[in-house]
């Protein structure tokens, strides 16, 4: 009876003691998350910074970036949730899963091929004042770089490992405060 005690007890402090493997507990900042971004994915994480831009058209995409804005954080809304616009340009604390997209030669393939089928009115930047970062808002120019840039890190990425694919890390988001 003893032991049976002394086990529940046992079970109840490890219980109310570990946090859950796919939460981190405290707010990073964009860049002390884009360390640990490949070992985060899946986590649930809550992230300080700057707002950027938000998708003027659907609410469903924006941007954060860091301090010296040399690293974009990616954002996709969860199904139930849109960005406020009038969060763009404002310090915020986003909450959300850490979602992983590998892309290759096929994938990349196929973006260009959607975006060339897509209708000229999404190419001409349809969000205002480059306030989306999705393709479907970009000009031809903005895509055009885009692509090659992810194609330049494709190549880099089999030159150095073999690898014939590049991460890109994106965080779908259930909450968005503004501080």
């Amino acid at each position: 009876m003893l032991v049976a005690a002394v086990a529940v007890v046992a079970a109840f402090f490890t219980a109310c003691t570990s946090k859950t493997a796919d939460t981190k507990a405290e707010a990073m900042t964009v860049d002390s998350l884009e360390r640990v971004l490949p070992s985060s994915v899946g986590d649930t994480v809550e992230v300080e910074g700057l707002l950027a831009r938000v998708c003027a058209k659907t609410g469903k995409k924006a941007c954060m970036v860091n301090p010296d804005s040399s690293f974009t954080l990616r954002l996709t809304a969860a199904p139930e949730f849109t960005f406020a616009p009038e969060l763009a340009g404002k310090n915020v604390t986003v909450k959300g899963i850490v979602r992983e997209d590998s892309l290759t030669n096929e994938v990349l393939a196929a973006m260009v091929a959607s975006y060339v089928e897509a209708p000229d009115s999404l190419k001409t930047g349809a969000c205002p004042n480059g306030s989306c970062c999705s393709a479907a808002c970009e000009d031809t120019a903005a895509f055009a770089a885009r692509i090659q840039e992810l194609y330049n890190r494709l190549d880099a990425r089999k030159l150095a490992d073999g690898k014939e694919y590049v991460s890109v890390y994106t965080i779908e988001t259930v909450a968005c405060d503004a501080k």
